[in-house]
């Protein structure tokens, strides 16, 4: 073998992993070995470059991306493209741009080695013309008729689309297709509380169960319907659009479900396809160390700012609400439950709600750095002696 076909990659044809950290996946984005980076920064259109230190691979931009977005698809997602292969005379074999697109599943062998390694260094709306050496196409074999033995291969490919899929339990048994990105960067925790909207269906298309209009709520931690939901919404972003396929295991086990209600039978041993948005959900957090006061957020607060640890309070309030406030930022509205021991009814409690019944402008969530003071409604203070 040439020394050369396996020297570091030069700074003229260095390879750069341009990827945001946020954007990497820990399993599939590994560089080392044959293929260096996974990713190519390239600003120049027109100029060959190689994606393989052995030179197995290049490629050549013909034009960007039409996307802003610097994300580029994983091994496991499902990317559609059109392409046209040539041979080194130029002659073609096999082209899509008279037909439909191709669509398949990134490295997991649906395709030449060298489409997997190529394609991942693609955005959306990108083309782009790779040169295979055999090894990474079809070998010493060829593919006959059209592909002869031991030839480099040249393909002209622009990537249309592509969906994430994520394998949210690592074992099979939910995985995830992203069908809109979602907002903001936060997933909901085990105790908040979450609004969804869903369809079930069988793998045939038959309706199982479909969530009412205006959607449904549930603690993330208990579920709903199916071991599916908690563990998918745990991965999901607010506004973010899912397309779930769910083994029987996170679904209905293997003795299905009767019909119940309105919803549909599920059969033995059935997997589900589920239609899932996460329309909103509010933060519950435990407020005090027995457990028993807890804050539902609806409102989150404008900064980061809290109390500080000098802080008092004017008078003293109910136990329980004193240290709800305390970990308020300026600005959130919260629903805090206080049990009935501390002189409160054991229910829901919107402090907002709360002031205006008693008729108070003052809002419980305005506090004083400089005087070290919250601003309370008189009606609010425990009296003293109970």
């Amino acid at each position: 073998m040439d020394p050369d076909d396996e020297r570091l990659v030069t700074k003229e044809d260095k390879i750069e992993d341009v990827r945001p950290k946020s954007f990497r996946c820990e399993m599939h984005d590994k560089s080392g070995g044959e293929d260096g980076p996974p990713e190519l920064k390239m600003k120049e259109v027109g100029v060959e470059r190689k994606l393989l230190k052995n030179g197995g691979l290049t490629k050549t931009v013909v034009k960007h991306g039409t996307c802003k977005h610097p994300k580029s698809p994983l091994s496991g997602d499902e990317v559609t493209v059109h392409y046209t292969g040539t041979l080194p005379d130029g002659t073609v074999f096999d082209s899509t741009r008279d037909k439909e697109p191709f669509t398949f599943k990134l490295g997991v062998g649906q395709v030449i080695r060298g489409w997997d390694k190529g394609v991942k260094t693609m955005r959306k709306g990108e083309q782009a013309v790779f040169t295979v050496q055999p090894q990474y196409a079809y070998g010493k074999a060829g593919q006959p008729p059209g592909i002869p033995p031991d030839t480099p291969l040249r393909f002209d490919i622009e990537l249309l689309s592509w969906c994430s899929v994520k394998d949210v339990c690592r074992d099979g048994g939910v995985m995830k297709k992203i069908v809109r990105e979602g907002k903001s960067w936060e997933t909901p925790k085990d105790s908040d509380e979450v609004k969804v909207n869903y369809e079930v269906k069988l793998e045939d298309g038959t309706l199982i169960s479909k969530s009412p209009d205006d959607g449904v709520k549930f603690i993330v931690e208990e579920g709903w319907l199916c071991p599916a939901f908690k563990h998918a919404v745990k991965s999901m972003k607010i506004e973010e659009v899912v397309v779930l396929m769910v083994q029987p295991e996170y679904g209905f086990g293997i003795d299905g479900r009767e019909a119940k209600d309105s919803e549909g039978p599920v059969p033995l041993n059935a997997t589900l396809i589920v239609d899932l948005e996460l329309v909103s959900w509010n933060s519950v957090e435990i407020v005090t160390d027995d457990k028993k006061v807890i804050k539902k957020i609806t409102k989150k607060g404008e900064s980061y700012e809290k109390p500080n640890g000098g802080s008092t309070v004017t008078n003293q309030v109910v136990p329980g609400l004193e240290e709800t406030l305390a970990t308020m930022k300026k600005g959130e509205v919260c629903i805090v439950m206080i049990p009935p021991e501390q002189k409160i009814p054991g229910t829901w409690m919107d402090l907002k709600r709360l002031q205006r019944l008693l008729r108070r402008r003052t809002k419980a969530t305005i506090f004083s750095r400089k005087e070290n003071c919250f601003l309370l409604p008189g009606s609010m203070r425990r009296e003293e002696g109970t």
